[in-house]
């Protein structure tokens, strides 16, 4: 189980289809974007941070599924790597 963390729109994109299912999906900085333009209630595994959806001024959306910095720390302890992706 991996913790994959994306940080742009173009992260996810390119990147998100290496997960596998059991893998965590963490859109954090430019990526909540895809917020606005994308339906991410398909993916149960994405998570999004919130304090990051605020300071962009994101309108919350009761369907999909926010954490805090706590929660993503905890979801460390569960999950055994971590992996960054940045711009392609």
């Amino acid at each position: 189980m991996t913790i994959h963390i994306f940080n742009t729109p173009e992260a996810f994109q390119s990147y998100h289809h290496l997960s596998d299912p059991t893998d965590l999906l963490l859109l954090i900085e430019d990526a909540v974007y895809l917020c606005l333009s994308q339906d991410l209630t398909t993916d149960p595994r994405i998570k999004i941070l919130v304090d990051d959806v605020k300071l962009r001024s994101i309108s919350l959306s009761p369907t999909l599924s926010y954490i805090s910095y706590a929660e993503w720390v905890s979801l460390t302890d569960l999950h055994q790597n971590s992996v960054s992706w940045g711009r392609p």
